[in-house]
């Protein structure tokens, strides 16, 4: 006897031999049967013709993963272009969820939700309750509803004036992204304000907040933070410090009209004065019987599952049973898609309330064959939407030949992934993902140590060229990878892909913070002294926009010291040049000025005129803080000179000369090379100096 799915009775007792297949991989399967087999004296004959090859080639997957990883660049490409161009619209980022098709009541709280942020006085709508009470449905349904009537009535009419979604299940949540998405909402002189507020290294996280919440202005913003318990701490604070200081800022600023719409599983504690703003909507309970049953016939239109035609009270009695909770009904059809049991059977069991949905998760992944549910393990490695390219790519070297799009399709027929046909991204329900994550053995090849590196394998085959680079989300691939190379233990790996960012020039409009926090995971655990020594640069970056300046000349000078211990001469130019800046910030021009020179001089030898450029215009800054204003001057047309088409390099160059000719008195020439400067840092996407210069030019 041979059990292939659960479902009929089992054991059989007259079986001589027995064996359970139930959730086993493909190579599992085929070793347990045989070893049945064996046991029942029915070995398979060594002379029998070799199986056929499979009916998907392994070869024809590969190229099919090479093609869509190749478009998921081409399409990231495009959004990079499209986000530095987006300017006055309406809607920024994307739903975490589409369900209004078959989205069933919560009329009480739907309305709930409208009044609260309707009204002058909200600042913040937490909707709560447990994974599965449908929370970003709720969340994503009224926000729909908004948008439908702004769109019909008016963006400046009296509903809305604009909506942000933000989710940490489908993309990154923070204080830098809101930015970003919030400036495409406004015109291009305040999105250039807020670009440059952003890099402002003297403003503090809570002035950044503050001066966000004054472009947006009065008109009514609703921005959507969903699933925000994964940012939580253990006491229901938010841990990310940009986070917690947007929320705070907009609970307690004044003369804004700016909502926050919140879904967690974890109510959000709130300090003092800012505890009345706390408006809760939970989500305590499922869905009426109606809504309940009539959401089970919408989830099998083609009567399937036999949900669609069941009497009544039969329907009614599941609902009862999984007291009417909305992803647990979704599981329910997933299960009866599976199981040949009836629905009576199906639901023997008692379903307490707190863990239905987890209970029910668990027998829907027991039914599931071996290739589904590595499909759906491959899926959940993943924090992000993704193509089926990535899934593919996880999945093809443990199972050649798996046709993974067809089971996908499956997958998604009985509810278990959701698909975005926008984006053509899977992912799945938390809950799901959960689960799928906690099955996920420590080690082999299926193991979650080689899955996470085999995902952080396919964002690198997506990154996009350092040329494209404009800010934070076009380096998201690499710091996904980074992540997924963390999960696996590869933190060499990871510090590698980690230089290749906060080594790059734009690293300075980033999330410093961020990066410093990935910096700090990796403390002393570099063995590798090239490593350690892109380790010290990176943190020189870091600490040249968060200070103190002092850390920033210590890490700089130990990048340079490893650069000459292992005789690498591409860094020690680098780290020179950077330590000239570090201590003409320091206010040890003498100092600057030598080490500049130095890195001129190696530019030079290298053949390397971008770099010698940039070190001529560091030369120059420092024989003008000494006053020096013909050498200065001087210096300046040198780098120019040197610098040739190099936006970045021309910039700073034209940014030198403005100095040096202030102290010459030469002030027209100083507001026109001022004016280039500020062309070119903003045509290289250097906008973190752009300050400067305007300061130059007051």
């Amino acid at each position: 006897a041979v059990r292939v799915r659960e479902g009929g009775p089992w054991p059989v007792g007259d079986a001589a031999t027995s064996v359970d297949l139930v959730g086993r991989d493909r190579a599992s399967a085929e070793a347990a049967f045989g070893e049945a087999l064996a046991a029942a004296g029915l070995a398979r004959d060594e002379t029998a013709p070799a199986a056929a090859p499979p009916v998907y080639p392994p070869d024809l997957a590969d190229r099919r993963v090479d093609a869509g990883a190749a478009e998921h660049r081409e399409r990231l490409i495009e959004q990079s272009e499209r986000r530095q161009t987006e300017r006055g619209r309406r809607v920024a980022g994307r739903p975490p969820l589409d369900i209004r098709s078959y989205f069933k009541d919560r009329d009480r709280e739907r309305e709930r939700i409208r009044e609260l942020l309707a009204d002058p006085a909200t600042r913040l709508v937490v909707v709560v309750g447990r994974g599965g009470m449908g929370k970003t449905a709720v969340a994503c349904q009224v926000l729909g509803e908004l948008e439908e009537q702004a769109a019909a009535g008016g963006w400046d009419g009296d509903t809305v004036s604009a909506l942000v979604y933000l989710s940490t299940r489908t993309g990154e949540v923070s204080l830098e992204r809101i930015f970003r998405e919030c400036g495409s909402l406004v015109d291009a002189e305040a999105r250039l304000r807020l670009e440059r507020v952003w890099v402002n290294q003297e403003l503090g996280l809570g002035g950044k907040v503050d001066r966000l919440l004054e472009e947006l202005g009065e008109s009514l913003v609703v921005v959507l933070l969903d699933n925000l318990e994964d940012l939580l701490g253990p006491e229901g604070r938010i841990e990310d410090p940009g986070i917690a200081t947007f929320v705070e800022q907009t609970l307690a600023g004044a003369d804004h009209g700016t909502r926050l719409l919140v879904t967690t599983r974890e109510p959000i504690a709130l300090s003092g004065p800012l505890l009345r703003h706390d408006r809760r909507v939970p989500l305590e309970s499922g869905l009426p019987l109606a809504d309940g049953v009539a959401l089970l016939r919408e989830l099998d239109p083609d009567g399937t599952f036999e949900l669609r035609d069941a009497p009544e009270e039969k329907l009614e009695r599941a609902v009862e049973r999984l007291h009417g909770v909305p992803r647990a009904l979704e599981v329910l059809a997933s299960v009866a898609a599976t199981d040949f049991a009836s629905l009576d059977r199906l639901l023997e069991g008692f379903y307490d309330e707190e863990r239905v949905v987890a209970d029910l998760v668990e027998t829907s992944y027991r039914r599931l064959d071996g290739d589904s549910r590595l499909v759906l393990s491959a899926l959940a490695v993943f924090t992000r939407p993704v193509p089926v390219a990535a899934v593919a790519a996880l999945v093809n070297p443990l199972v050649p030949g798996l046709d993974v799009q067809r089971v996908v399709r499956r997958l998604a027929r009985i509810y278990l992934v959701r698909i975005d046909r926008e984006t053509e991204t899977l992912s799945l329900h938390p809950v799901d993902r959960d689960y799928a994550l906690s099955l996920l053995p420590d080690d082999g090849p299926g193991g979650r140590p080689a899955l996470e590196l085999a995902a952080a394998g396919y964002w690198v085959r997506v990154r996009i060229p350092p040329e494209s680079w404009a800010t934070v989300a076009d380096v998201e691939p690499q710091l996904l990878e980074i992540e997924h190379r963390f999960a696996a233990g590869d933190l060499a790996g990871a510090a590698e892909t980690l230089s290749l960012v906060d080594g790059h020039p734009l690293a300075f409009t980033w999330d410093a913070r961020r990066l410093l926090a990935l910096r700090e995971r990796l403390a002393g655990a570099l063995d590798d002294p090239r490593l350690r020594m892109l380790h010290s640069y990176g943190l020189g970056q870091i600490y040249s926009v968060l200070g103190p300046v002092e850390r920033q000349r210590e890490c700089v000078e130990d990048a340079l010291r490893l650069a000459r211990e292992l005789g690498d001469a591409r860094w020690e130019r680098d780290s020179l040049a950077w330590l000239g800046d570090t201590y003409r910030r320091m206010g040890d021009q003498d100092g600057a000025y030598a080490a500049s020179e130095q890195a001129a001089a190696l530019y030079r030898e290298a053949g390397d005129r971008v770099g010698e450029s940039h070190a001529l215009s560091q030369m120059s800054l420092a024989e003008a803080y000494r006053r020096h204003a013909e050498a200065a001057s001087e210096l300046g047309e040198r780098a120019l000179e040197v610098g040739g088409a190099d936006a970045r390099s021309s910039g700073l160059a034209h940014d030198a000369l403005t100095l040096a000719c202030y102290l010459l008195g030469r002030l027209d020439e100083a507001l026109e090379h001022a004016e280039r400067a500020l062309v070119l840092y903003d045509e290289a996407h250097a906008s973190a100096t752009s300050p400067y210069v305007v300061n130059e030019q007051g």
